[in-house]
């Protein structure tokens, strides 16, 4: 499906994250950044903890499926 480890966290806290505008200012959402053709994913409560990556494809097929409301 696209999913995988994200290389080297280090190198990650120090990119840009994007958090949901729908979070409401609150730390109980998660981030994402995009690197090299793949989105990670991080909690934003913990972003010190281990991150998630998807391929670009797999991202978008994910998000697609929860804006239809075919998530299985």
């Amino acid at each position: 499906m696209g999913i995988g480890p994200v290389p080297t966290s280090s190198n990650l806290n120090n990119r840009q994250w994007l958090r949901s505008s729908y979070s409401g200012g609150n730390d109980n959402c998660v981030e994402i950044s995009g690197f090299q053709g793949r989105v990670a994913l991080r909690d934003s409560k913990r972003p010190d903890l281990a991150h998630t990556s998807f391929t670009a494809p797999a991202w978008r097929e994910f998000v697609s499926a929860i804006a239809a409301g075919t998530l299985a």
